[in-house]
Parts: structure tokens; C-alpha cells; sequence
């Protein structure tokens, strides 16, 4: 068997354009054009407002947080600068004490205290007694 060629170019389109089972859809019939639909105008979607609310209310909790944070490191800053300069006062006054108390710990000057303002005098040898420390008996 052989196929035969279309007899008209009538007979062609026609063939192309129906299918064998008999269902043709609108837009394939032959002189019927269907136009689109005008496309919509084009609309936010929906779901952008809670997107955005979302990502407000991160940014929103970010910008606490790094305030928070900042607010808390400049306190301990400023209490660290306090304790600093406190530490620095009483390192000066230790030093201070420290030079006072070898002035006043110098042999020669507890003598001349001894003897000028307190009127002692060292003993002499005859009343110097040694002692001798035993140990306690078992």
C-alpha cells in the first residue's frame, strides 16, 4: 500500500489539522483565531508583607542585640577604667608605706628614738643574762 498524495492543498490542511480520532481543539479549527487573554497587570504577591515583617522583626532583634552588646562592653570599659586608676592609687601609697616603714625600721634611727625621745639607755653587760632554751622532757 501505497500513500496516495493530497489531491487539493484543502485536502492537506485538513488533514494536518484534524487528528484521526475527531477531537480538535478551538484554537486548531481553520478560521477561527482565538486571541490571547491581555495579560494581568502585574501585583505584589501576597506572601511579600509577612516576608517582610520577618525580616523587619530579625533586623529589629539584630540591631537590640548589637546595641545591648555595645551598651555592655562600654560599662565594663568604664568600670575597668575605674578599677585601673584605684589600682594605680594604692600601688603609689603601698610604694609610699613601703619607703616610710624602711625609714623608720633603720637601726640608727629607732637608737636615736630610743635614747632622745624615750630616754632608754642600752644596759650594761653585767645585766645582759643568756638563755639557754632546753628541750621539754618527754
Amino acid at each position: 500500500m501505497t500513500a496516495r498524495p493530497p489531491r487539493s492543498d484543502h485536502e492537506a490542511r485538513r488533514r494536518r489539522t484534524r487528528p484521526r480520532h475527531g477531537h480538535v481543539r478551538r484554537s486548531d479549527r481553520p478560521g477561527r483565531t482565538v486571541a490571547p487573554p491581555p495579560p494581568a497587570p502585574p501585583r505584589p504577591p501576597r506572601a511579600l508583607l509577612p516576608s517582610v515583617l520577618v525580616l523587619f522583626c530579625v533586623g529589629l532583634g539584630l540591631g537590640w542585640i548589637h546595641i545591648e552588646t555595645k551598651t555592655r562592653e562600654i560599662d565594663v570599659a568604664a568600670r575597668t577604667a575605674r578599677a585601673m586608676e584605684i589600682h594605680t592609687r594604692h600601688a603609689e601609697r603601698l610604694r609610699v608605706l613601703e619607703a616610710e616603714r624602711a625609714y623608720l625600721r633603720r637601726p640608727d634611727r629607732i637608737r636615736d628614738v630610743a635614747i632622745g625621745r624615750l630616754g632608754l639607755v642600752p644596759p650594761p653587760p653585767e645585766k645582759v643574762h643568756e638563755i639557754v632554751v632546753r628541750k621539754a622532757p618527754p
